[in-house]
Formats: C-alpha cells, sequence, structure tokens
C-alpha cells in the first residue's frame, strides 16, 4: 500500500533469481536471437550483467568492458554524449548511434498524462532515447536524478528537431500505463518541442507554465507564451478537453493541480 510513495505502483512483482533467468530467457527468444550460430550469454549471464549495472549505477558498457570483454562485440554501438546542460548529475549520456548519426531526430509522442511527470508530450518522450541496454529498466538513474532536469538534460543532448504529437486518441487518468483512452481528434507538429508541448498543456487544461520540466526548458530549451507561439489549423479552443489526472495528482478549489508526492513536490495548471 506504501508502493507510491516510493513511485512504484502497488501492483509491482518482485523477482527471485530463477524467476530472472526466465525473463532473461524469454526476451533472447521474443527477439530472435540466434544462439546456435554465435557465442551468446546464457541467461544466467545477462541476469548478473543486468544486476552489475543496476547496483553498481553504471552504463552496461563500462560493465562489460570492465569483467567482460569478451561480450563486448554482442553490444550495439552506443557513443557517449557529453551533458552540455549539467541539471542531472550525469556527465555523459550514451545514446545510440541511430540517434547521434541522423540527420534529423522527430519526437512522436502520444499525448498523456503521467503520474510522475503530469504530462508525456514531445520532451518526456525521449526518455524512449535512452537505451535501457546501458542503464537497466525502468531507468531508475532518471528518476533519481530528478524527472524534470532529465527531460532537460535528455533533450538538450538528443537535439531533436522537430515533433508531431499523436493526440487522435490520448490518455487520461493514471498515466502512463493504467490511464483510459480518450479519443480527441488531433495532431500537434512544430519545430519547437517546448512550443508543442505548451499547446498540448493547454489543450488538456493544464497550465504549461506550472509543469516543472516545461518551466525549466523554456529557460534553456524553447519557448512556452502563447503569445509567441504561432498557431495554424485549429484553436485550441476548439479541442481543448479537461483531462483527468492521474492519483499523483489532484485539483483543488481554487483550480491549482496540486502533486500528492511525499516529497513536496508540486504542479500546478489552470482549468
Amino acid at each position: 500500500k506504501c508502493a507510491e510513495s516510493i513511485r512504484y505502483t502497488a501492483n509491482f512483482t518482485i523477482l527471485d533469481s530463477e524467476d530472472a533467468k526466465d525473463v532473461m530467457e524469454a526476451a533472447v527468444d521474443t527477439i530472435g536471437i540466434d544462439q546456435k550460430n554465435r557465442r551468446f550469454p546464457k541467461p544466467g549471464l545477462l541476469q548478473e550483467l543486468h544486476s552489475l549495472s543496476v547496483n553498481k549505477e553504471l552504463p552496461l558498457r563500462e560493465v562489460i568492458a570492465a569483467g567482460f570483454a569478451d561480450l563486448i562485440p554482442l553490444i550495439d554501438d552506443i557513443e557517449k554524449v557529453e551533458n552540455l546542460v549539467g541539471l542531472t548529475k550525469e556527465k555523459f549520456f550514451a545514446l545510440p548511434c541511430t540517434v547521434t548519426k541522423s540527420d534529423l531526430v522527430i519526437s512522436m509522442p502520444k499525448l498523456k498524462t503521467h503520474r510522475w511527470a503530469l504530462v508525456t508530450a514531445t520532451l518526456k518522450n525521449l526518455f524512449g532515447a535512452i537505451p535501457g541496454r546501458a542503464y537497466g529498466w525502468p531507468k531508475n538513474f532518471l528518476h533519481v536524478n530528478g524527472i524534470d532536469t532529465s527531460v532537460v538534460d535528455i533533450a538538450a543532448a538528443v537535439k531533436p528537431g522537430f515533433a508531431i504529437v499523436d493526440a487522435i486518441v490520448a490518455m487520461e487518468g493514471h498515466g502512463p500505463l493504467d490511464g483510459t483512452a480518450t479519443p480527441t481528434g488531433y495532431l500537434v507538429l512544430g519545430p519547437d518541442l517546448c512550443a508543442v508541448d505548451a499547446v498540448c498543456c493547454r489543450a488538456m487544461h493544464i497550465d504549461p507554465a506550472n509543469v516543472p520540466y516545461l518551466r525549466i526548458a523554456e529557460e534553456i530549451l524553447g519557448n512556452t507564451q502563447m503569445q509567441n507561439i504561432k498557431l495554424t489549423g485549429k484553436t485550441i479552443e476548439s479541442v481543448e478537453h479537461e483531462f483527468k489526472l492521474p492519483a499523483t495528482y489532484k485539483r483543488s478549489g481554487s483550480g491549482k493541480i496540486v502533486s500528492s508526492f511525499d516529497d513536496g513536490t508540486s504542479a500546478t495548471g489552470a482549468t
């Protein structure tokens, strides 16, 4: 019953070592790795590598380089990108070469509420660019370092050039996993991710100025002020819909949105 206080869902499961090996074996089978034609780690070793990465808070690449050098050829190419903004404790981010060497990175999220960040749109979506095989899952180091500052640092490292938000069917309630589908019927596109997210928030009846990571991002990455955003196509008023909030947030009598986290973090929004 206290799971939410440490930012876990109430139905989380603890796996013993045998269960963990079974999960690793199932993952290898699902991916379709041919273990007969090349030497590939057995499930027990995969579990050991993952545990070392998580427990030592080290990227998987560093764990393998330190004690399992013969496995290096089996890891996807990963580059370290300097954390130029430096809001989190991370000096570098490991990013796939497919991201770092792309001519243009486009963030294409589903619009959702989020039980920790309040809103998932183009900026929060960039968490997906951080490889789980390098940092483990569910990338807890990002949460420990602070979701809001991590969102901004990752966006600055990835440098996306365009965004397309799919809000044709969005998610409200206790997102991003346990929310409810809500048909909203629109897309939001643009080259400034902060501006795109601000428009999405207003369409959700949430003031972007009081979403913590958007407030930080505006100072560094882009613009969230509506008077400086040029809209074409539909107006916000024609598509707006008051989204139901995650269980970790509530609307007060004054119309503010307040976080229920015990650490005192909060966000407010207009309705």
